[in-house]
């Protein structure tokens, strides 16, 4: 299992890894009260 707490920009760079390696993907929290948006992604077998 891999978690990624980052931006947004990272966060789609980790989604294709993780499409790429045919893993289960989540988004957990994207909080937008910062002005640059934090999101939780986790990626799992």
């Amino acid at each position: 299992m891999f978690i990624l707490i980052a931006n947004h920009d990272l966060v789609i760079g980790f989604f294709y890894a993780c499409q790429f390696i045919d893993w289960t993907y989540r988004i957990f929290m994207v909080d937008k009260r910062l002005k640059v948006g934090i999101t939780v992604a986790v990626c799992y077998k």
